[in-house]
């Protein structure tokens, strides 16, 4: 998790500075973007959440992260697009 971290800022960059910008909204977003959107925001909420609540070995904190990440991103994705939700700000 710690190496993924890590490795996902240049992403993560690249996607605020020139993809996000690129596109426009005049369609929804595709399921590939709103999976991405999901697992980056439910693995970041499992790692804060390990931090918080394990006991401070980082090991121990890594893996509890590891271990809650896929259903915390789930989560995430269903609260966010599946039950009603459009994952979209509204229109001004």
């Amino acid at each position: 998790m710690g190496v993924g971290a890590v490795a996902a800022w240049p992403v993560l960059l690249w996607y605020v500075g020139v993809y996000a910008r690129r596109r426009d909204r005049d369609r929804p977003t595709a399921r590939r973007e709103r999976v991405a959107a999901s697992v980056a925001v439910g693995g970041w909420t499992a790692l804060v959440a390990a931090v918080l609540f394990a006991p401070p070995d980082p090991v121990t904190q890594v893996l509890w992260a590891a271990a809650a990440a896929p259903p915390v991103a789930l989560g995430c994705y269903r609260l966010a697009f599946d039950a009603g939700g459009s994952g979209e700000s509204p229109a001004a």
